[in-house]
């Protein structure tokens, strides 16, 4: 079988490489090409949305939730206390979690809320603390942990960490400076915000590492072996362990205030209509949606859920109905590879320890016809430069 004549293949870089696109698989991101509105009456602003448990869950200012069990289609609405401000709402390890503020009597008196749920719908405060704003909740190394800011004096740092989501107990983040978001992979995690980068390991102890040039970082993934921060002036920057930054090019000088990842794609989105998307975290794709203005992104039930302004949600295409398949790795041991394809079709999956090398690419399996959703497959070598690179080939 001659492998350059095959008509659609892509592949990818496991362990702390990042995903490799060609130019001619970029158009396998079509899913993002499409957004539709999907909410519409003025509303206040929605700052987070989150998927889990076949619901997305969007919230923000004023007490505002936004629930949707049918994929992101239609949206319900939900208010809880006027005086609380949602900043992120996120999924982790089976657990819904609410994270922001609730004012007080005067604009300078408020207190840090952490909330969790099993389904979105039924919420419980699982901590507290005065002149406190809580930033976000992500889960790795067996621990939840969250990023909190004591505002608006000091802006000094706390990490938070629970081991059941129930129970939280704080920890010192040295320096001062917001941290708006938080993320974890390969057990390790990730906190931005502003000039800020900070690395842990285990939640409770923690490294600075420096962004490459100005910055202004306000969120934060980890996508195909790798973290990707995103911020104000276009700003892109990506990482394999949370150490050393690479600034990426992405086209644009907009605000980027949210990026989030699903099947193989990293979407990417802020002021002005821009939503970028790339399948590698290095070359990206610019795009514009009139009239979004994007403060949270999430990836669930095959799209993309975007919000922010007055309330509105938009949902992207389906990511499945693309051609062309796209691979997306989850860290473990062995680390769990997930193939998006054309649902029926039939690939081979071949493997090479380094780019270029004489041997060339190497069989690994051949899947089945692909399902509707994605096929999870592994491979059990281990690779002797520590790298390993997949790519799958359309069988005709």
């Amino acid at each position: 079988m001659n492998v350059v004549n095959l008509p659609r293949w892509f592949f990818v870089a496991v362990s702390f490489c990042s995903l490799i696109a060609p130019a001619s698989a970029r158009a396998a991101d079509c899913g993002v090409e499409k957004w539709t509105e999907r909410t519409s009456t003025i509303s206040p602003w929605l700052r987070d949305a989150a998927f889990g448990g076949g619901r997305f869950v969007a919230a923000g200012d004023q007490g505002l939730m936004l629930i949707s069990s049918d994929g992101g289609t239609t949206w319900q609405r939900r208010w809880h206390d006027a005086a609380v401000y949602f900043a992120r709402v996120s999924f982790a390890n089976g657990q819904f979690f609410a994270t922001g503020r609730k004012y007080g009597t005067t604009p300078f008196d408020w207190e840090g809320l952490l909330w969790s749920s099993a389904d979105g719908l039924n919420w419980q405060p699982r901590y507290t603390e005065t002149n406190t704003v809580v930033l976000g909740v992500a889960h790795g190394a067996g621990r939840y942990v969250a990023v909190a800011v004591n505002a608006p004096l000091s802006a000094s740092t706390r990490a938070l960490t629970s081991l059941d989501g129930v129970q939280w107990t704080a920890a010192t983040i040295p320096g001062n400076g917001w941290l708006y978001d938080i993320a974890a992979g390969n057990d390790v995690f990730v906190a931005v915000g502003g000039n800020r980068i900070m690395r842990s390991t285990d939640g409770a102890n923690w490294q600075p590492s420096a962004p490459p040039g100005a910055s202004s970082l306000q969120s934060v993934v980890f996508f195909n072996g790798q973290f990707i921060a995103v911020g104000d002036g276009g700003q892109i920057l990506s990482s394999p362990s949370g150490e050393v930054w690479t600034a990426r090019v992405s086209g644009t000088m907009s605000f980027l205030a949210a990026v989030a990842a699903g099947a193989g794609i990293v979407v990417a989105g802020g002021n002005d209509g821009v939503i970028l998307s790339s399948l590698d975290g290095v070359s990206w794709t610019q795009r514009y949606v009139p009239g979004l203005n994007v403060r949270g992104l999430a990836f669930g039930a095959d799209v993309f859920a975007a919000a922010g302004r007055y309330g509105t949600v938009y949902q992207s295409g389906g990511v499945s109905t693309c051609s062309g398949p796209r691979l997306s790795i989850r860290p473990g041991s062995p680390p769990q590879i997930d193939l998006f394809g054309n649902v029926g079709a039939s690939y081979n999956i071949e493997f090479s320890d380094a780019l270029g090398a004489p041997e060339g690419w190497q069989f690994l399996q051949q899947l089945p016809p692909l399902p509707a959703g994605p096929y999870t497959f592994s491979d059990p070598n281990s690779s002797p430069t520590g790298n390993r690179f997949y790519r799958a080939v359309l069988i005709p």
